[in-house]
């Protein structure tokens, strides 16, 4: 929700809870009828098939979709290129996330990203949760993350920590990314993404 102020994509969960009492079946129809039209629609079709023969199926199996434009939306606000976000909740814990911008979904970017993303920060052998926690002992956990959308996406890092810390670990966190920007993944964890 920092990330992305007065924008549907950073609602936060409350935000969202409060929302839905101003959903009624009139508001859903005519989001059905504005997002289930052609041009928000894409059949993929492979194999030996004419195309004669797929517009035949198409139009057998999908005869409700209507024609239409493709739905249009506010825009997703560009991220700033680093942009630590730093939550402190009601326990022991603090939460830190480091965001970079990242790539739209449905591209080669944005699937690489996501590979990366697993490097990083996706399991016990992810360099973010060895260098940081194993060797370190600075953080509980850390997890990366490549989130894409239509129009936007977001290359996320996020630990839990003690607050005192934070200093320490924004540091280690930044020489993580750095170390593994000038490097590149090894053999082995490319393996494993």
């Amino acid at each position: 929700s920092k990330l992305f102020p007065n924008h549907a994509k950073g609602f936060t969960s409350k935000e969202i809870k409060e929302f839905l009492p101003n959903i009624n079946r009139e508001k859903i129809l005519k989001y059905k009828e504005r997002m289930y039209v052609s041009g928000n629609f894409i059949l993929l079709i492979a194999g030996a098939i004419t195309f004669e023969e797929a517009v035949a199926l198409a139009s057998k199996h999908f005869p409700s979709i209507k024609s239409g434009e493709r739905a249009e939306f506010k825009p997703v606000p560009e991220v700033p290129p680093v942009n630590f976000i730093y939550n402190r909740k009601e326990s022991e814990q603090a939460q830190l996330y480091l965001v970079y911008p990242g790539f739209k979904g449905y591209t080669r970017e944005s699937r690489i990203a996501a590979a990366m993303s697993s490097v990083l920060g996706g399991g016990l052998s992810s360099r973010l949760l060895l260098t940081l926690r194993d060797k370190l002992h600075l953080v509980y956990t850390a997890s990366a993350s490549h989130e894409a959308g239509r129009d936007f996406g977001e290359f996320v890092i996020g630990v839990k920590l003690r607050e005192e810390k934070l200093a320490e670990v924004k540091k280690a966190m930044i020489e993580v990314v750095e170390k593994f920007i000038k490097e590149g993944p090894t053999d082995l964890e490319l393996e494993k993404a």
